[in-house]
């Protein structure tokens, strides 16, 4: 198990680091629920601030198809699970999850609430989701390197990617 964990630490910190776009502070990922559904699973670096937009994007799409704003208090901690069918207390999407072809491609982005800070999520298809969460990074050999791990395991190598 250790090992696994290091492994995913090390994916986890290469996905958290060197980008363009604004500054990544933490990770995510995504795991189907009991009932079938998308789950985001986020982490998130002190430095990030707090998760306050998540938005659920078909690839290639600049437009989301749904989007879950938070309304309440910033989440304690750092880490957090939402629902995409059903967002927790404090959270508020714009409208329901629309039915998701089990083929088709999607990808989470997430935004603090300043939105200078982001994280994405694993580009992931409905039908390949499980009850482990699923991240991705971008590999040495020019392609994404996708992990599956418990929870538990996401949690501490994300924890350890912020130092």
């Amino acid at each position: 198990m250790r090992g696994r964990a290091a492994v995913l630490a090390a994916v986890l910190a290469t996905a958290a680091g060197g980008c363009d776009l604004p500054a990544v502070g933490g990770t995510s990922g995504v795991l189907r629920d009991a009932g079938g559904g998308a789950v985001a699973v986020l982490s998130w670096c002190a430095g990030f601030g707090r998760p306050a937009l998540i938005g659920l994007y078909g690839v290639g799409g600049d437009n989301p198809l749904m989007t879950i704003t938070r309304e309440g208090a910033a989440p304690p901690g750092d880490f957090l699970t939402v629902p995409l069918r059903e967002p927790p207390e404090g959270w508020r999407a714009d409208r329901p999850l629309p039915l998701l072809d089990r083929y088709a491609s999607y990808e989470i982005r997430v935004w603090n609430e300043s939105g200078d800070g982001r994280m994405t999520g694993p580009v992931f298809r409905p039908g390949e989701l499980r009850d482990l969460v699923l991240t991705e990074r971008w590999g040495d050999g020019d392609a994404y390197v996708r992990t599956f791990a418990p929870v538990d395991e996401f949690r501490r190598a994300a924890a350890q990617t912020c130092g």
